[in-house]
């Protein structure tokens, strides 16, 4: 999976996943995704990390949603 962002490669992923679901694989991915944006770009202001959380928060709850839904 190669993500691009204006046109330039930005992040690949070659390998396996934990998951098996789909939306659990896409949320694992944009997780990492928004990780590795804030690791690489130092500028990042705090107000783009705080509309930010909230999304991996929601992430943080499919997967749990999911993993009680496999129970």
């Amino acid at each position: 999976m190669t993500i691009t962002l204006d046109g330039k490669k930005f992040w690949s992923y070659e390998g396996t996943t934990k998951h098996s679901e789909k939306r659990l694989v896409i949320a694992e991915t944009v997780k990492k995704v928004i990780r590795n944006v804030f690791k690489s770009d130092r500028k990042a202001s705090f107000r783009e990390s705080k509309e930010l959380i909230p999304i991996e928060n929601r992430i943080r709850k499919i997967k749990q949603v999911a993993e009680q839904e496999k129970e």
